[in-house]
């Protein structure tokens, strides 16, 4: 019995240890999404102001890396390290495409800019929607791959109680049923609003009580959960926002040019 259920615990330990790493990489993701707001902002209003603010993001974000790669060196996983790799590079080439945006002496209608914020943006979109989903998609699958381990623990456990205690078999099958609510069923909520979390659902939220370790889970897992729509819905209003103000400011720069070549 200890040894089963100190091996549910285990499981129950890693999935928490998800949903927290989970937790980390949305508020990494929300911050990358935000850091390539200053060099699209300098280019529009020219403010030297949007360098201090690039800055104070660039370092939040530097942060919850460093804190995920923390979590990963200690869990030791090949594949968690492989995608904070691809994390580290994408944001250092946002970083140099920034520099070369605030280098830019009278930024405001600079096509030069335009272009380079286009690759900065296109940057950001592949990291955010291509890598950073392709992480929530693999940490559903481990997620899976732990309520079946649970299931399979608990399995074991069941048999061996009939086995053992045959003669109570009454008690060791309302024993059983409890269990299953306890671990087993949460478990699957949970596994399926990652999947559905994964794959774009980010309207649905898991309804877990148990009165436990678990129960909190399903609360940081609709917490992170309500922080991606937020994240989603805010960055795409401000995608649309700065893109337009952005094409405005190139449409006036393009009649300008238009305007000199008729005169010539």
């Amino acid at each position: 019995y200890h040894l089963n259920h100190f091996s549910i615990t285990k499981s129950l330990k890693h999935v928490e240890d998800a949903a927290s790493e989970l937790t980390l990489v949305s508020g990494l993701q929300l911050n990358i999404g935000r850091l390539v707001m200053p060099a699209n902002d300098y280019l529009i209003t020219g403010d030297p102001a949007e360098k201090h603010e690039f800055k104070r993001i660039s370092d939040e974000v530097w942060a919850l890396i460093d804190e995920l790669e923390r979590r990963i060196s200690a869990n030791g996983n090949g594949t968690e390290a492989g995608f904070l790799a691809m994390v580290k590079e994408a944001v250092k080439e946002i970083h140099g495409k920034a520099e070369a945006i605030f280098a830019i002496k009278n930024p405001v209608g600079s096509m030069a800019g335009a272009v380079i914020m286009e690759d900065m943006d296109s940057i950001a979109d592949r990291l955010i929607n291509g890598v950073f989903a392709a992480h929530i998609a693999v940490d559903s699958a481990g997620l899976y791959a732990v309520s079946q381990e649970v299931e399979s623990l608990w399995a074991r456990w069941t048999v061996f109680m009939f086995a053992a205690f045959a003669v109570l078999a009454s008690a060791a099958i309302i024993f059983a049923f409890y269990y299953s609510g306890r671990f087993v069923r949460p478990l699957e909520a949970l596994r399926n609003g990652a999947e559905r979390l994964a794959s774009g659902n980010i309207e649905y939220r898991v309804d877990v009580r148990t009165g436990d370790e678990v129960e909190a889970l399903g609360r940081q897992f609709n917490i992170m959960a309500e922080r991606l729509k937020g994240f989603y819905e805010g960055l795409e209003q401000e995608v649309r926002k700065r893109t337009g103000e952005l094409r405005q400011e190139r449409d006036k720069l393009f009649t300008i040019f238009n305007s000199m070549e008729d005169g010539v």
